[in-house]
């Protein structure tokens, strides 16, 4: 806003605000912090984009080339450095999985969205929970029930 105002980039809108010297007092103190804001911008920008990622396609083999084309090398020296404790994390999640799982999610977000979708197309009122309780128990029942499994088959 400091910056818009200084070179005159305002909407119609922001010109009814405050004048120039108004802005200039309450907010010129902000200049003093101009490198620090723009290095917490770029490690916010590099959190979204790599929850984004993760997000969208788990734990896979794959998902550490996504994570790094999407957040690229860093413009400072904190983002860089920042980048790669993120991309060294994520990969050692992705290196975790063995066995017959070639994906494990990161969130509940997909089970969530398609309880929500289930619930709309039943009619199940909101504050009804039977079907979000059903299906997790489903999910329960088949993750104990192979736990279970794997306890009961012999190793070698």
């Amino acid at each position: 806003m400091l910056d818009r105002v200084r070179i005159g980039e305002l909407s119609d809108r922001q010109r009814t605000r405050p004048d120039r010297a108004e802005i200039e007092s309450q907010l010129g103190w902000l200049e003093a912090y101009q490198q620090a804001l723009n290095v917490w911008t770029s490690l916010c920008e590099v959190a979204q984009a790599s929850c984004t990622v993760v997000r969208r396609y788990g734990y896979t083999s794959a998902t550490v080339v996504h994570l790094r084309a999407a957040l690229g090398t860093g413009a400072e020296y904190v983002t860089q450095g920042t980048i790669d404790e993120i991309t060294t994390l994520v990969e050692r999640q992705c290196n975790r999985i063995t066995g017959q799982y070639d994906r494990l999610l990161v969130s509940s977000e997909a089970i969530e969205s398609l309880i929500g979708k289930a619930k709309r197309l039943l009619g199940t009122s909101e504050n009804n929970n039977s079907l979000a309780d059903q299906i997790l128990s489903l999910a329960a029942n088949f993750a104990l029930g192979h736990e279970v499994n794997s306890l009961l088959t012999p190793c070698g």
